[in-house]
């Protein structure tokens, strides 16, 4: 909070706190945050084409293998490691939609007596 905490801080120095420094530190921690979803999500979608790679790649191996037991085993492990990458993925983004259920099930009712339209307290449909 810097000037807004020390002794002495007057009204003026909240106020600028509320209208400026918490705003700004608000920004920077979201924009924070999309880049680590970003680069999280880049490295899943990498990681998964190189496996589809690899997995049509050896599919298509098998129609012209010598041994097509073996061929169609490396087939079959390749096309496994792609569902293994995506069950992965899947479950990283269930987690985090608990995390942010969880999240909105902790909002407080809205103040009683008041209807508003908008904002965090408009009603829920659906």
């Amino acid at each position: 909070m810097g000037r807004a905490a020390r002794p002495g801080a007057t009204d003026a120095d909240v106020s600028e706190f509320f209208g400026h420094g918490w705003s700004g530190g608000a920004t920077l921690g979201l924009e924070g945050y999309r880049l680590r979803v970003t680069d999280g999500e880049t490295g899943r979608h990498h990681a998964l084409s190189l496996l589809l790679r690899k997995a049509v790649d050896a599919e298509a191996a098998l129609k012209d293998a010598a041994d097509v037991a073996k061929a169609k085993a490396e087939a079959q492990a390749a096309w496994h490691a792609v569902a293994g990458q995506a069950a992965d993925a899947r479950g990283a983004w269930l987690a985090k939609h608990a995390a942010t259920s969880a999240q909105a099930g902790n909002r407080p009712p809205p103040p009683t007596g008041r209807k508003c339209s908008s904002g965090p307290w408009r009603p829920r449909t659906g």
